[in-house]
């Protein structure tokens, strides 16, 4: 116990708070980051603004040599867990370019919706579906800048998101703000809601999308409703044992219009795709 007192001890020392010291002004510790960083790898608006603005103030300037500055963001995205392929030997030229980020590159293996025979192993660059984006430009005095700086999620959940956007609705929430209690379209808030979810946005709703998506050609439509009914019922029934709807709510109504929605961001997808 001793021992950890003294762990706790040096973090509250050693932590940077707003006003330089590990204590507040009534002389309780505040929050450090070694217990309570929310982290980047969740599905975090703030985290990923932390995120744009780092990548942001460390590209900027200009460069004789941007394909160093590179190199040198990709070790400093490192110690945050993201990784891009990038090395020595790329050269980048004036003009748009775009990098996917993931944990590493060291996950290996494979998963319900991917192809081991045909693709080889899943490297895990969907875990954080991110993608890094710049504009490189040339000046005449020799150096180059970078503009347009953007991390962008890529996820297809995300695109498709973006692409149907769920429209506004007038909610009310328990006094703990957890749990939604009245909704003016209860099935356009659960599935904002489903969007949001780390765990039900990149393990139901992205991997169905994802293999829809590759055999959308072979697919009945009534195959198709049935694996995106799939995806309304386990993303409802993750909503309702995590509380944040009243799960005496979830009926075959609920789940039709959930089912409609999802449908209508898969068919926005297609138009995407080109289809």
């Amino acid at each position: 116990m001793s021992l950890f007192k003294q762990i706790l001890s040096r973090l509250v020392e050693n932590e940077q708070t707003p006003d330089g010291s590990g204590f507040d002004q009534y002389l309780t510790q505040t929050g450090r980051s070694a217990h309570s960083d929310f982290g980047i790898f969740r599905d975090d608006p703030d985290q990923l603004r932390r995120l744009q603005a780092f990548v942001n103030a460390y590209l900027g300037g200009s460069y004789i040599e941007p394909e160093a500055a590179v190199m040198l963001l990709r070790s400093k995205m490192n110690h945050a867990g993201l990784d891009f392929d990038f090395n020595h030997k790329i050269k980048l030229t004036p003009g748009n370019h775009s990098f996917q980020l993931n944990r590493y590159g060291e996950v290996f293996g494979t998963t319900p919706t991917h192809d081991l025979l045909k693709n080889g192993f899943n490297r895990g660059k969907d875990l954080v579906p991110l993608t890094l984006t710049f504009n490189l430009q040339a000046t005449p005095t020799g150096k180059m800048y970078f503009t347009d700086i953007q991390i962008t999620r890529s996820g297809l959940a995300d695109q498709a998101d973006t692409q149907t956007p769920t429209p506004n609705v007038e909610e009310k929430y328990d006094e703990s703000g957890n749990m939604l209690i009245e909704s003016s379209n209860m099935a356009a808030s659960s599935v904002r809601m489903m969007m949001k979810h780390p765990h039900v946005k990149t393990k139901v709703i992205e991997p169905v999308f994802k293999a829809l998506m590759k055999s959308k050609k072979k697919l009945t439509p009534d195959e198709v409703h049935e694996r995106i009914s799939f995806v309304a019922r386990s993303g409802l029934r993750n909503l309702g044992k995590e509380g944040k709807i009243d799960s005496s709510n979830i009926d075959d109504k609920l789940i039709k219009n959930v089912t409609k929605i999802l449908h209508s961001k898969f068919k926005g997808m297609k138009t995407l795709s080109g289809d």
